[in-house]
């Protein structure tokens, strides 16, 4: 297992020579929904303190590499996270004019490591967990575009519509099914969802409430397989 620089449970920064045990199983969660839950921090990120990876926090990988010219993953791969997550609007080649990209402060600053460092304190410490990013910036349920779904690479970057069955639905609940598949073990904690700001934007907005909870009900139905991992 590869060690990398992190934070401890307290949120300061771990010693990059203390080797952590790879975690036993995983606590999962997706984040999904527009621009509020993914990368669309403005800001210079900080790859060395603040936004190290941690060993014990992963992602589910998206992209051909883990970092813009890093190490290669494939779809669905289990991968460090950092600042910038594989959701499926790529943020990776958007970065601060006053930023070093040989330092590593490429693309925008996402909240996604920082909710899972919040949490390790209060799981076992055997335990990680496996972030799985699904967010697509100024998508919608009454607005925006289907888009393309492929079991290979999930939801095209062009899919900007919520609702069940849609691509951007498929994404979740695949990805979401991945991670519960890869450690019997592993289990879902919950969905961190950000999501509804595009919506207001249109004629139709007063639908997405009756819209959004179609397809949370879907989703779980479309779970029932895995009840013993989402109690």
């Amino acid at each position: 297992m590869g060690i990398y620089q992190g934070m401890n449970n307290g949120g300061t920064p771990a010693s990059p020579n203390i080797s952590v045990s790879e975690p036993e199983y995983y606590y999962v969660i997706p984040v999904a929904g527009q621009s509020n839950a993914m990368a669309y921090g403005e800001g210079i990120p900080l790859p060395d303190t603040l936004d190290a990876p941690h060993p014990r926090i992963k992602q589910l990988a998206r992209r051909a590499t883990v970092t813009p010219g890093g190490e290669p993953c494939r779809y669905n791969d289990i991968i460090p996270l950092d600042h910038c997550p594989h959701d499926v609007q790529d943020m990776s080649g958007i970065s601060h004019p006053r930023a070093d990209l040989s330092k590593g402060q490429y693309g925008c600053v996402s909240q996604t490591l920082h909710i899972a460092r919040k949490l390790l304190a209060w799981i076992p410490d055997n335990a990680g967990i496996l972030m799985v990013p699904c967010c697509r910036g100024g998508s919608a349920f009454t607005l925006g575009v289907d888009g393309t779904f492929s079991v290979a690479s999930g939801a095209a970057e062009a899919a900007t519509r919520w609702g069940t069955g849609k691509p951007l639905y498929r994404d979740l609940l695949t990805r979401t099914k991945a991670a519960l598949d890869s450690n019997p073990k592993n289990v879902l904690l919950a969905v961190c969802w950000m999501q509804g700001e595009f919506d207001m934007t249109g004629a139709d907005y007063a639908q997405q409430p009756a819209l959004f909870d179609a397809m949370v009900r879907q989703f779980r139905t479309d779970l029932a397989d895995y009840a013993g991992q989402c109690p």
